[in-house]
């Protein structure tokens, strides 16, 4: 069963499996003892939310809701084939600005042609207007786990970010009629983020850049989605779990105060609902022990650990968080799977990540640079050299530099280690 927090005494003594209200009452009491009547607040009512969802649609379509992994319609479609097709045009043009505005002319596209208009060429690439970049970091964005859930975008100035903080601050005191009181100091920090670089290189067939027509959105626009995909998958990773070393970020979880680390709840073979319940309470818990105050708190977690919760039943075989998980929340707060987070830790472990977002800050250049290399060689996906000659390729290289850290130094990040969650008792 379930520890408390700080006489680490377990929470009930029952082993009797606990119905779906009684654990919500169980973790509703717990975060009003210890952590605080808002969190007891919030978990009512994403309970209360959920448990509306089912009336209205009833429990099995709430599971078909929850475990449904098809994606949602591009609400930004017609902006990405604009992204797509002034890369088209500038890929195909190779540095003739006159060409590349032929062909936006040719597209019928006003957007595409005020882009290629605003584009500026050296080097013999395409070093693209903040028009285009605003475009391609939004489409990025979009598509990142940590940027989707709050973090706050601040610009690098010379590549670098200096974001001062109270690291120690001042204390007040009773006194009586004549007594002295000590003065009390307080102390600065500064969180210093630098641009750490990120690169990719995408090989384009020369026989694909010829085309026109069709290609000039819809092929297009393949290269433009492959890029955001490898900039947001390796950002994503870094934010999470990068180490912060070898010029990369240090991610949510080694930013985690050392204090805010603990191992997973489990008695038996298998976690229980009850188990997994408290653990989830904990990443709460942690930063609110530091005196962090959450407003855009939220949970990170692998697709195993995803399929774990929504699936989860109490003693009557009703969905525990399933219900609410539909409506966005996991005990009030914000929730997303990623296979960012791994499940294959010593053997087939994984971890579930907490953090106050609000606090989390992605320092970055505000451009993307995009160059165009006709015929030239490159490493492929294993690193073994490939000839743009021989094979009628071009090259595209993009470089973004950005960095990444938590405000409070870690405090409002937690970290439950050890989770094996597959099916909960």
């Amino acid at each position: 069963m379930p520890m408390d927090i700080e006489t680490g005494k377990e929470i009930a003594s029952s082993s009797t499996r606990m119905t779906k209200d009684e654990i919500y009452k169980m973790l509703q009491e717990i975060a009003k003892d210890q952590i605080d009547s808002s969190v007891a607040d919030a978990i009512g009512a994403g309970k209360e939310a959920g448990d509306k969802l089912v009336r209205d649609k009833g429990p099995e379509a709430i599971q078909a809701m929850v475990m449904d992994n098809s994606k949602a319609v591009n609400p930004n479609k017609s902006r990405d084939q604009m992204v797509g097709g002034t890369m088209h045009c500038l890929l195909n043009a190779k540095g003739n600005k006159n060409l590349a505005i032929e062909y936006a002319t040719k597209s019928g596209n006003p957007d595409v042609l005020k882009t290629i208009q605003q584009t500026s060429f050296t080097g013999g690439g395409a070093l693209l207007s903040p028009g285009f970049y605003d475009e391609v970091t939004e489409y990025l964005r979009a598509r990142t786990v940590v940027r989707s859930m709050g973090a706050t975008t601040v610009p690098l100035v010379n590549g670098t970010m200096t974001l001062p903080f109270i690291s120690t601050g001042s204390s007040a005191s009773y006194t009586t009629e004549g007594s002295e009181v000590n003065a009390t100091t307080i102390s600065m920090g500064s969180l210093n983020l630098s641009g750490k670089k990120i690169l990719a290189l995408i090989p384009i067939s020369n026989d694909w850049l010829r085309c026109e027509g069709a290609q000039m959105f819809g092929g297009a626009s393949l290269v433009s989605e492959d890029m955001a995909r490898a900039f947001s998958v390796t950002e994503d990773a870094a934010f999470i779990r990068g180490l912060g070393a070898a010029g990369s970020p240090k991610g949510i979880r080694y930013w985690a105060d050392s204090s805010n680390v603990a191992a997973q709840t489990k008695a038996g073979a298998t976690v229980t609902v009850e188990e997994a319940g408290y653990d989830l309470l904990r990443c709460q818990y942690f930063p609110r022990a530091q005196n962090v105050q959450i407003f855009k708190g939220g949970y990170i977690f692998s697709p195993r650990t995803w399929l774990a919760l929504g699936s989860g039943r109490d003693a009557n075989s009703n969905l525990i968080w399933a219900p609410e998980m539909a409506t966005g929340t996991l005990l009030g707060q914000q929730f997303a799977d990623t296979t960012s987070v791994p499940d294959n830790l010593s053997g087939s472990e994984s971890e579930l990540i907490f953090c106050s977002f609000d606090t989390a800050v992605i320092a970055e250049e505000t451009s993307l640079t995009i160059d165009l290399f006709d015929g030239v060689a490159y490493p492929n996906a294993s690193g073994t050299m490939k000839s743009g000659v021989s094979q009628d390729e071009s090259v595209a290289r993009v470089i973004g530099k950005h960095d990444f850290g938590l405000r409070h130094n870690g405090k409002e990040a937690s970290v439950i280690t050890g989770i094996d969650w597959t099916t909960l008792a």
